[in-house]
């Protein structure tokens, strides 16, 4: 059998493994069905190989051979009805268990997620931070998603055992590109129960100001 026929018979995949990188790239650079739009012809529904394989040991050799075989435009996501077939396949249909399990742990999920980022205090947090710490203030830094409340994070959570919060915010991104207003985040985190002080960018040039602000809201004044 030639080559060709071999290729076009569906064995086009397993053809490529034994090509070297600049042949696979010159001389079959795109599959005869994707430019037909068709699907691959060597696919069975039903096949069984890829389930026997599972948990077998693959040499070097077989992995090397299985790249070559899917590079560039051989990818089966690069076939326009192979990918629309596996969008469609998976598009409407969250699995029910998941979708429990977000409504019994929303919060700590939630948490869990935004701890992978590894968020840290920014520069405006840190002058925070440091007054809180120099004027020995209630608070503590829980920006980090430490701390959730009805899905929010706030920046700062009082360690007395008093349900405030602090609210520390840009004038950029909390005015112009803001996803909420002020007004809607205090309210959210008042149905939970808890107070927020909200301070702006602008107000942290005056220590005295903001130091007088949290005091009075803590009630020590």
């Amino acid at each position: 059998m030639r080559a060709t026929d071999f290729y076009k018979s569906g064995g086009g995949c397993r053809f490529y493994g034994h090509l070297s990188y600049n042949s696979v790239r010159s001389r079959c650079r795109v599959a005869w069905w994707v430019k037909q739009g068709k699907p691959n012809p060597g696919f069975k529904p039903g096949n069984k190989y890829g389930a026997r394989l599972k948990g077998v040991p693959k040499s070097e050799e077989w992995k090397r051979k299985a790249s070559l075989s899917k590079l560039g435009d051989k990818n089966p996501m690069r076939n326009p009805i192979y990918a629309r077939k596996m969008a469609d396949s998976k598009r409407g249909k969250p699995n029910p268990k998941h979708r429990e399990y977000w409504k019994l742990n929303h919060d700590e999920q939630l948490r869990r997620m935004m701890v992978g980022e590894h968020k840290k205090p920014n520069k405006l947090e840190k002058r925070l931070i440091d007054l809180i710490q120099r004027e020995n203030l209630p608070f503590k830094y829980v920006g980090n998603w430490e701390f959730i409340v009805g899905g929010k994070c706030p920046d700062f959570m009082s360690t007395n055992g008093k349900k405030l919060l602090i609210e520390l915010f840009g004038n950029y991104w909390h005015t112009v590109k803001a996803r909420e207003t002020v007004e809607e985040r205090v309210a959210r985190f008042r149905e939970h129960g808890f107070e927020t002080l909200v301070l702006w960018e602008s107000e942290m040039g005056e220590e005295k100001r903001v130091l007088e602000k949290i005091r009075r809201f803590c009630g020590e004044i």
